[in-house]
């Protein structure tokens, strides 16, 4: 499963709201459920998140997701 350029987006726009959630949270973006890996806060705020397939984590589909503007 690769991400879509329109998929990265959607996680863009949630990188403000989940990079306050601990590490191992899961949440949705459109009807993708996905588990925050680890985050980044400072000069370069980023969150690495997998999605959850069958109720597991995929973990080779890791992105990094970085504030966009």
């Amino acid at each position: 499963m690769a991400l879509t350029d329109l998929q990265i987006q959607d996680l863009q726009k949630k990188l403000e709201k989940w990079k306050l959630k601990e590490i191992g949270a899961q949440d949705s973006v459109g009807n993708q459920e996905y588990e925050i890996v680890n985050t980044q806060d400072g000069t370069t705020e980023a969150i690495a998140v997998a999605p959850v397939v069958n109720g597991t984590t995929d973990y080779s589909q890791t992105a990094i997701v970085v504030a966009g503007i």
